[in-house]
């Protein structure tokens, strides 16, 4: 506890005045007790980036949006404007839908294609 109090007077001293709560959040550190906050729009934009799966660099190219300011929209820096969060929740629940169902029309497609030449190739060796 004396190494907090030195810690806390220390900073109350640089910062030129009392600091009601410095001690309390010195012990919370020393205990290793988070003092991370999470906004919903930090979980919100992060969730919709998981849920297709993709990297935040190829999520921020889909939403036309610099890679550091998504960055600091998931560690919660800075808010996304309200209009981003309203195409967001529209997203997350109607277009992310489709999105997930493109990329399975897809696999499929490059799956029968990969079988077709496959064929094709036993097919010539015959042949």
């Amino acid at each position: 506890m004396m190494e907090i109090e030195k810690i806390a007077k220390a900073i109350e001293v640089d910062a030129g005045e009392s600091l009601p709560d410095i001690r309390e959040s010195l012990q919370e550190m020393i205990e290793g007790k988070s003092a991370c906050l999470h906004t919903p729009e930090q979980l919100m934009v992060r969730s919709a980036r998981k849920k297709l799966g993709l990297s935040q660099s190829h999520f921020a190219q889909l939403i036309r949006t610099p890679i550091g300011t998504l960055c600091n929209w998931e560690q919660g820096h800075h808010n996304p404007p309200a209009s981003v969060m309203c195409l967001i929740e529209i997203a997350d629940k109607r277009l992310f839908k489709v999105y997930c169902v493109i990329r399975k029309l897809i696999a499929g497609i490059l799956f029968l294609s990969a079988i077709i030449l496959l064929a094709g190739r036993t097919f010539m060796q015959k042949g």
